[in-house]
C-alpha cells in the first residue's frame, strides 16, 4: 500500500495485494480432494479521500475503484483452473464509496470509517459479491520520550474491524457455501 497527500484535503491511496490462500480443498460425491494453494497478485485498488469538513471533527468522503489486475488463472495440483473465488484476482471492475470521521480530543482520537464495494461480473462469469466494511478506533498518544537520542512518541490503538460479504454468484446462482 502507498498513500500520497496532494493537498491538505486530498489523498490518493493505492493498494496492490499479494494474496496467499493455502490448503484449498474441494468436496463432492462424499469425498474431499486437496487442490493445493492459490498465490499471486490480487486486484489493484485506487482510492481518493477528500476532506469535506475539516474543523474539530474531520469528515472525509472516499471514492475509488478496484481494477481487475489480479491473477485469475491459478490451477490446482491436477491442472484444473481453480474456482473464481479462490483466485488471487476477481477479473471485475468494482466501484468503492465510503465515509471517514475523526475527532481528536486532548491526547486521544476517535475514528470511524465505512466503505461499500459494489461487485460486478468478473472471471468465469462470477460475481464475487458486494462487501461492506467498517472500522472503529480509539488512539491514545503518549508524551514523547527520548531513547538513544531519538525522540519517540508511542501510541496505543484499539480497533474494531468488521466486514459483511455477499455470497458469491455464478451464472445467476448464489453459492450457499
Amino acid at each position: 500500500s502507498a498513500a500520497y497527500g496532494f493537498t491538505d484535503d486530498l489523498d490518493l491511496i493505492l493498494n496492490y495485494p499479494y494474496r496467499y490462500i493455502y490448503g484449498l480443498k474441494a468436496t463432492g460425491h462424499g469425498s474431499t480432494v486437496d487442490q493445493g494453494n492459490s498465490i499471486g497478485f490480487g486486484d489493484l485498488t485506487l482510492l481518493a479521500k477528500y476532506h469535506v469538513y475539516n474543523k474539530q471533527t474531520q469528515v472525509a468522503v472516499l471514492a475509488g475503484m478496484r481494477f481487475p489486475t489480479g491473477q485469475t488463472n491459478e490451477r490446482d495440483e491436477f491442472g484444473f483452473k481453480l474456482a473464481a473465488d479462490d483466485q488471487p484476482g476477481t477479473g471485475s471492475w468494482d466501484p468503492i464509496m465510503g465515509l471517514a470521521i475523526s475527532r481528536p480530543y486532548k491526547q486521544m482520537s476517535f475514528d470511524a470509517n465505512a466503505s461499500y464495494r459494489l461487485s460486478n461480473q468478473g472471471s468465469q462469469d462470477t460475481i464475487a459479491g458486494d462487501s461492506f466494511s467498517y472500522n472503529l478506533a480509539t488512539t491514545y498518544n503518549f508524551k514523547h520520550t527520548m531513547i538513544a537520542r531519538h525522540k519517540l512518541k508511542p501510541s496505543l490503538i484499539i480497533e474494531l474491524n468488521g466486514i459483511w460479504q455477499e455470497q458469491v454468484e455464478f451464472n445467476n446462482l448464489k453459492d450457499n457455501n
